[in-house]
């Protein structure tokens, strides 16, 4: 089964060393997922910043 995912917002976001990053969010109808520019799946935090999985990485948004 292919999995629709509808992109519902786009946030710019910058790390602690000044990197930018676009992240996606993306809906299906039942909940969201959020994905970097690339495609790469990211956390949404507490606090409504991002963590890269597998790195230290932790964006925040800039730009809504």
């Amino acid at each position: 089964m292919q999995e629709n995912w509808i992109n519902t917002r786009v946030m710019e976001c910058s790390a602690v060393n000044g990197e930018r990053y676009t992240v996606i969010e993306q809906g299906d109808g039942t909940q969201p997922r959020y994905v970097l520019g690339n495609g790469r799946k990211v956390a949404r935090n507490g606090d409504g910043s991002f963590t890269v999985p597998g790195t230290e990485a932790v964006l925040w948004i800039t730009a809504p």
